[in-house]
């Protein structure tokens, strides 16, 4: 009896942990958002990367800093533009995968860092996003639902050369 109180005890002090834990949304969101548009892309050359742009439209300045979306089980940072914020995924699709594996030590300099996706805690519909952001020095989260999808944008490859160059 003793050891089912024990086990009960920590089976529910971690029950409660877990939910403290968890990122609460907020039930309006702090801002009014014209439109959020997604776009894939994939670059026109082999390793040239692949990703998801996003744009978010708000109608005048906000308040609050907007610091992450997250998107399709992927996260990334919100950068203010000219009049709007953009996020930008990348994907693990089209990357550079060249490595040099060398014992003498200058071999290795052109490596690049390998692309580090960050995933998303969030339980998400396809045309759903959550936007993470900053009030008063705690980062709240509110969700958008009506995302639209552009057609994907496949980059051009470098124009050909000239042949009599």
């Amino acid at each position: 009896m003793k050891l089912l109180k024990i086990f009960s005890l920590t089976l529910l002090s971690s029950l409660i942990l877990q939910c403290s834990s968890a990122q609460k949304l907020q039930k309006e969101a702090p801002i009014s958002i014209n439109k959020i548009e997604v776009q894939q892309w994939m670059a026109g050359i082999q390793g040239g990367g692949a990703g998801i742009n996003m744009e978010i439209q708000v109608p005048e300045k906000v308040n609050i800093k907007l610091d992450s979306v997250f998107f399709r089980g992927l996260r990334a940072k919100v950068m203010p533009a000219r009049t709007d914020y953009i996020a930008k995924f990348i994907s693990a699709e089209n990357q550079k995968k060249d490595v040099v594996m060398s014992n003498k030590p200058n071999a290795e300099h052109g490596n690049e860092l390998p692309v580090i996706i960050q995933k998303s805690p969030f339980e998400l519909k396809n045309n759903e996003c959550v936007i993470s952001y900053k009030e008063a020095g705690a980062i709240k989260y509110f969700k958008y639902s009506n995302v639209v999808e552009k057609p994907r944008q496949d980059l051009p490859s470098a124009p050909p050369r000239n042949q009599n160059d």
